[in-house]
């Protein structure tokens, strides 16, 4: 990226090390700094892994059905869930194209509202991601 440089070290592996190694971890992925902002720069490699189809699922899941572990603060409860919510609402057609392609993340999506353990915040990442889809793809949603 333009800003990296050898005088501002990176706080660990580059996404590039990351999507290079044998089992690359979705949680290395989703909170890596650089993310977010390489998905919109249009990085073909990221976008490669985000958009296969258990990947695709297992972003969907954790935004929309976090495992929250209790002993966390109630700010931390929620980070992973807030991370997938954002990388699956960005203007990015790849990753729309593949949540309305994947039987497992649409099935999560259209089942959503039937849950009876949906909080404000829960419902607010699935608002989030269900405006950027009928935004960019609303062919394929009707």
């Amino acid at each position: 990226m333009f800003w990296q440089t050898e005088l501002a070290p990176s706080s660990g592996p580059s996404l590039d090390d990351l999507l290079n190694a044998e089992n690359v971890n979705l949680d290395d992925i989703i909170f890596n700094e650089l993310t977010i902002q390489e998905i919109r720069n249009g990085h073909e490699k990221l976008a490669n892994y985000l958009t296969s189809p258990n990947v695709i699922s297992e972003l969907v899941l954790g935004a929309l059905k976090p495992r929250i572990d209790t002993s966390l603060p109630e700010k931390e409860q929620y980070k992973r869930a807030h991370q997938c919510a954002e990388i699956l609402s960005l203007n990015n057609e790849q990753l729309s194209v593949a949540m309305l392609t994947s039987n497992e993340s649409k099935s999560l999506l259209l089942n959503f509202l039937e849950d009876d353990n949906i909080n404000n915040l829960i419902a607010s990442f699935y608002m989030k991601i269900i405006s950027q889809l009928l935004s960019k793809c609303t062919d394929q949603v009707s």
